[in-house]
């Protein structure tokens, strides 16, 4: 399994993203098992790695995207949390300006099944709460607003998961005016229905046909996660959309109240009325006809 020195300058990605283009396809539907977990390109498996790079809007000129970040992933050994036996995922991270940091202090924890894609924790030094000399763990017991002394309010597994099988289900019903809205009063069949669409993705000299997956973010709701995964499972594509208002500290809002004002050219989404715009992109290292390990 490849490994990085510390502070080498060398990554595979182009400093600006190739051009990009996401069109609707007239291609038969499918639905697709995603073993990937899709935010961070690798499936949880003993052996497994992969390797993707993070695409922002350049500040001066917007219609440039500019690589942020690299991130190669690797599964090294099997790990348990509340006695879940899963697997713990381990990250080396380049940027600009430190080049590679092997073994980043942010640890995830994930286990698959035949069914499902289970989140089993993360361990971190990257808290607003403490200094980088504390390590945090969160796990799926953690109770919503860490309510700690009511037992009645513990976390769930079966609320840390997500389906494998996904497909559009109609979930996701686009209005003349190019919105969306969710349907309700029907059984969507959780996160197998997350499906929205078959599209087009082109980037550069690469195309895939792929199912769009569009799903809040369930621990940050002001957050929307679009994927779009081949028939094969793969992610080639993470975008991370912001509700369109201003929060401190999460972004460069170069001086503006609002995303829209801030990213004028990046990608929005308007769903159920609310207006999201694309911060970042994350692309699988495939995409690029690159070595994905």
């Amino acid at each position: 399994m490849k490994r990085y020195r510390a502070g080498s300058e060398k990554q595979p990605f182009p400093l600006q993203r190739p051009a990009l283009t996401i069109r609707q396809s007239t291609a038969k539907p499918f639905a697709v098992d995603c073993g990937e977990c899709w935010r961070l390109l690798i499936v949880p498996e003993v052996g497994k790695a992969s390797l993707s790079a993070t695409y922002v809007a350049d500040a001066k000129h917007p219609e440039r995207w500019r690589l942020w970040d690299v991130t190669h992933h690797r599964i090294e050994r099997p790990a348990a949390i509340h006695g879940v036996e899963g697997v713990e995922v381990l990250a080396d991270e380049w940027e600009r300006s430190t080049g590679w940091v092997p073994d980043v202090p942010t640890r995830s924890f994930l286990r698959l099944t035949p069914t499902h894609l289970q989140w089993l924790g993360e361990l971190s030094t990257r808290c607003a709460c403490h200094g980088p000399e504390f390590q945090v763990l969160h796990t799926f017991l953690d109770p919503e607003g860490e309510d700690w002394p009511d037992p009645q309010k513990l976390g769930r597994l079966e609320d840390s998961q997500s389906s494998r099988h996904i497909k559009d289900v109609g979930r996701y019903v686009q209005q003349a005016d190019g919105t969306y809205k969710q349907k309700t009063g029907c059984d969507y069949q959780g996160t197998k229905g997350l499906g929205a669409g078959i599209y087009r993705v082109r980037l550069g000299g690469q195309a895939f046909t792929c199912l769009r997956v569009m799903e809040i973010d369930g621990d940050m709701p002001d957050v929307l996660d679009v994927a779009f995964i081949t028939r094969q499972g793969r992610t080639v594509l993470h975008r991370r959309y912001e509700e369109n208002h201003c929060l401190p500290g999460q972004a460069d809002m170069r001086g503006c109240d609002t995303w829209t004002e801030a990213y004028p050219d990046n990608d929005r989404i308007v769903l159920d009325g609310r207006t999201f715009v694309v911060w970042y992109e994350r692309i699988a290292a495939f995409a690029f006809g690159l070595d994905p390990t």
